[in-house]
């Protein structure tokens, strides 16, 4: 006659112990494919908050300049790259008005506003003016302008982007373009 014996065996007990492990295998690769895949559209939602808000800036900022002030942006078919230099209206003591010169009646201009692309690594898009640079995009690697014969008036920006996520295995890549009418 067998006695009863109480708990497992050993056999069992390794049994149960390799159907963890595979499950917790299994757990722990679902897991890590989810950070990756988090990581990799929070760098790309950082990369285009980014990129609209430097292209709203300096499209906003555009609107109200001189036509005269953006010499540098050579009429015609090629890209212009380098620094972007102009003056905005100065906003008056009341919100949303305009200084105007009391003696000559023009309106009063702004400082000169730099958009450029430098800073670390010469990968950001920096906005400068009197002497306090603001950093408005990472990871750029093109800002370029651009003015067609046709439209003189009308400023094509194009903004490029080369940026990896905090794992570094997958890049963000991208291109933002837009088109600003200069109204003065």
């Amino acid at each position: 006659m067998r006695r009863k014996r109480d708990g497992f065996t050993f056999i069992e007990i390794l049994v149960s112990m390799a159907i963890i492990a595979i499950i917790s295998g299994v757990v722990v690769g679902i897991l890590s494919s989810s950070q990756r895949t988090w990581q990799v559209e929070q760098a790309r939602m950082t990369t285009s908050t980014e990129l609209r808000r430097a292209i709203d800036s300096l499209s906003r900022e555009l609107i109200s300049t001189q036509l005269a002030d953006l010499t540098e942006i050579p009429v015609g078919a090629a890209w212009y790259s380098g620094n972007l230099i102009f003056r905005i209206p100065q906003d008056g003591p009341d919100a949303g008005t305009t200084v105007l010169n009391d003696a000559t009646g023009l309106i009063e201009w702004s400082t000169p506003i730099t958009y450029s692309l430098g800073g670390n690594g010469g990968n950001q898009i920096l906005r400068s003016q009197n002497g306090v640079d603001q950093v408005l995009a990472n990871g750029v690697t093109a800002l370029q302008f651009r003015r067609q014969a046709a439209t003189p008036s009308v400023i094509e920006i194009n903004v490029s982007v080369q940026r990896g996520a905090n794992s570094g295995d997958f890049p963000n890549a991208g291109t933002l373009s837009t088109r600003v009418r200069v109204r003065n």
